[in-house]
């Protein structure tokens, strides 16, 4: 294998990045510090709850920050919550910190259900908290024969 050549202009020398000094001074611009005229900020709620029963969600004290243009939730209450970070409200603003502050001052009125049991026995129970209302938590297994095992 050729070594590589040792007259070489770049490789295996140090290049001077163009973009350092505008970054480590905090003057580099980047695509989050503009906002075009008539652009909105938008940001989600999200639920803090792994399980819970959303029975209510008021967006208007968020209507009433400064700056915020709108506030909806995602769905009607009441409705079940199944995992944590599942989307209840949203907000449109004209700053990102009014939709900080829109979003922090949504209320949420909620009943946190039992976690889910990770363990197929304990999940199998009658009373063990259920993920789909109506369906079991463990599925009954499907095995699936192909060929002749027996014949191998």
């Amino acid at each position: 294998m050729p070594s590589w050549p040792s007259n070489t202009k770049y490789i295996s020398h140090d290049t001077r990045r163009i973009d350092g000094p505008e970054k480590v001074s905090g003057r580099a611009r980047y695509s989050s510090d503009i906002q075009a005229k008539g652009w909105l900020y938008g940001m989600i709620l999200r639920s803090k709850w792994p399980a819970a029963k959303i029975t209510g969600i008021n967006v208007q004290p968020a209507l009433e920050i400064p700056g915020i243009k709108a506030a909806v939730t995602v769905k009607d209450t009441p409705f079940t919550v199944r995992f944590y970070g599942q989307e209840l409200a949203a907000v449109a603003g004209a700053t990102k910190q009014a939709c900080l502050d829109a979003l922090r001052a949504i209320v949420v009125q909620a009943e946190p259900a039992p976690l889910f049991v990770v363990n197929e026995t304990a999940a199998k129970k009658e009373n063990s908290p259920q993920v789909w209302a109506g369906a079991a938590n463990a599925s009954t297994p499907d095995p699936k024969v192909k060929g002749s095992p027996d014949a191998a």
